[in-house]
């Protein structure tokens, strides 16, 4: 959790996090108040560091490096995300229609694709599955993004580990009063070992919401859900270390840096324009005009400058190249420690051999390989569930009953994509040098497996097309022989025909 002076992943943005939020437990206000710094600095908002700029610069410029970090993790981490399913008949036909149908209804690639990115930018990110029987079935069930601000789960106080209960709450206003909107569901455990996920909805209080249990509305009465859902219909991805109770943002710790960054390049704008410019000085006083009040001086070609005795020009810094190098040695630092060369920005975009490409970006592969081992997990544990909600809700048969337990009949394993960038040229030459030993050292078969693996879209009928493309290179005239032997026939039939 949060407790103060325990050194958390809130540490280094505490300092510019302000006034915390007063309607959430203590433990948590510090993890609320950083999720809105985080955004803040995300989106290069001058309230992400209203704090520490210093200057009386009226219109600070801020870099969008830290969009640019988080954006570039996200890039590598699970790439071209999807799912497999392992199993055949009908079952497998009936679960490959269900996803495509949930996932196409519920924009679930782009839903993925926004959770994860929050993951990196906040260190939390969450999806809730929800469902609805007075729809019509195959449209009962909905998958939605949860502001992390929202979660608060609740541990067993005999194991801390152990979540038990969690709410989703917000604040929200009615009557003319500000009332926390609480969802809680909440795992009860029976005495001879059996489990049930209870749901219930409530209008409440917002002083110390999360210990009250009478609602001053009830929105939905607690209600039990089948006993078939075991598990809470709320998924927690967190970044950074998954054995804590809540991730770490990809900012976290540079901070500093991206206000440097920022402070850096305002100072910068501020001397480009002084500079060019100019900063003046008169040992008169100002202009007056014709009624003897005074006014600014109008200075342009061919203007004339009144109680303008010993104007001078002030010079100030000769160059800004400085700011620059400056600059970059901060985002350089920034990026390095994510491992972000320049091939993984983008800024490099020559052609490498594989070793030096590897070579490159290992860093990043190392770093993002940690998200996909988690995020890999928890959609493991959702495509298991979600074929529970299936069959509960959207009344499919995807259960089966496996020595008196019962579980999904066949497996959705989530995949991922290429994330290495392929350099096609490189790996059509290495197959063509392979297939050009005497004897080859590769069958076509191999060959096309591999053309397909670099992202090439080869037909799976190929081997059975080049075969027969090959026989009909044997017989010239192929599929045409036998036309080509009628018209023989007929020349001879015509030159036996008398003159």
């Amino acid at each position: 959790m949060t407790a103060p002076g325990v050194w958390t992943q809130y540490s280094t943005i505490a300092p510019l996090l302000g006034t915390l939020p007063g309607w959430v437990p203590a433990l948590d206000k510090q993890r609320i108040a950083a999720y809105l710094k985080y955004d803040q600095i995300y989106w290069s908002g001058e309230e992400g560091f209203e704090q520490i700029l210093r200057g009386d610069n009226e219109n600070p410029i801020f870099l969008p490096t830290a969009r640019t970090l988080v954006n570039t993790l996200d890039r590598y981490t699970c790439p071209g995300f999807s799912y497999r399913v392992d199993g055949t008949g009908t079952p497998a036909k009936i679960v490959e229609l269900a996803f495509q149908t949930l996932f196409a209804r519920e924009k679930f690639t782009s839903l993925f694709s926004s959770f994860k990115k929050e993951g990196g930018k906040f260190g939390d990110a969450l999806f809730h599955i929800v469902a609805d029987r007075t729809k019509p079935a195959g449209k009962r069930l909905s998958l939605y993004k949860v502001d992390p601000a929202a979660y608060f789960p609740v541990y067993d106080v005999e194991d801390p580990n152990h979540i038990v209960k969690i709410h989703l709450a917000e604040q929200v206003e009615e009557g003319g009063s500000t009332l926390v909107s609480r969802l809680t569901y909440e795992k009860v455990t029976a005495a001879d070992g059996s489990s049930v996920i209870l749901r219930s909805h409530g209008m409440f209080k917002a002083d110390k919401w999360w210990e009250l249990t009478t609602p001053e509305r009830v929105v939905l009465p607690e209600e039990q859900l089948d006993p078939l859902i075991q598990s809470i219909p709320v998924y927690h991805y967190k970044n950074g270390d998954p054995t804590q109770p809540f991730g770490s943002s990809d900012m976290r710790g540079l901070e500093s840096v991206f206000a440097g960054v920022n402070q850096s390049i305002s100072d910068e704008d501020l001397t480009l324009a002084l500079e060019g410019i100019g900063v003046y000085a008169t040992d008169g006083g100002a202009p007056v005009d014709d009624n003897g009040k005074e006014t600014d001086f109008i200075m342009g070609p061919g203007r004339v400058l009144t109680n303008a005795n010993g104007l001078r020009r002030i010079t100030g810094a000769g160059s800004v190249s400085p700011y620059g190098e400056h600059i970059d040695r901060l985002e350089d630092g920034a990026y390095g420690s994510v491992g972000a060369s320049d091939v993984a920005l983008g800024k490099d975009t020559s052609a490498e051999a594989g070793i030096a490409l590897q070579i490159r970006l290992g860093p990043i592969m190392a770093t993002t390989a940690a998200k996909d081992d988690e995020l890999l997990a928890l959609m493991t544990q959702f495509f298991y569930d979600l074929q529970f909600w299936l069959q509960v809700y959207e009344e499919l048969p995807l259960l089966t009953d496996v020595d008196g337990v019962t579980q999904p009949a066949v497996t959705v394993v989530p995949v991922i994509g290429q994330k290495m960038p392929v350099n096609l040229t490189e790996v059509i030459t290495q197959i063509v040098a392979l297939r050009n030993c005497v004897p080859p050292v590769i069958s076509v078969r191999t060959s096309l497996s591999l053309l397909r693996a670099a992202g090439m879209q080869i037909p799976d009928d190929e081997e059975t097309q080049l075969a027969t493309e090959a026989s009909t290179a044997l017989d010239p005239l192929g599929e045409l022989g036998l036309a080509a032997s009628d018209g023989a026939d007929q020349a001879r039939a015509d030159a036996e025909l008398p003159a």
